[in-house]
């Protein structure tokens, strides 16, 4: 009776080590699941701010604002401001005729 009440014994504190380690595995994977959710509300707002710039990338690069390269860009963007300028002081001379 003696070998059995020790293997009784045993099985319980087994069983209650795993309903333990079933209880703090229950709270890790609620922890796990609001860190997912919190981590895909950070990886959509990442995504939805590098479309973003993404767009205003584009934008800028077909206003002629930027380049591959910086200096040609520059020296391209004062290039075509000069261009404009010349343009405007065309229409003002005309306007003044």
């Amino acid at each position: 009776m003696n070998e059995f009440t020790l293997a009784l014994t045993s099985v319980t504190k087994k069983v209650e080590m795993l309903i333990q380690l079933h209880e703090s595995l229950l709270l890790e994977n609620e922890r796990l699941k609001r860190e997912y959710v919190s981590l895909n509300l950070k990886l959509n707002d990442a995504l939805s701010e590098l479309e973003n710039t993404q767009k205003q990338n584009e934008a800028l690069r077909l206003a002629g604002l930027i380049d591959g390269n910086k200096a040609n860009g520059s020296q391209d963007l004062k290039k075509r401001v000069g261009e404009l300028v010349r343009e405007v002081d065309k229409c003002i001379a005309l306007l003044n005729k």
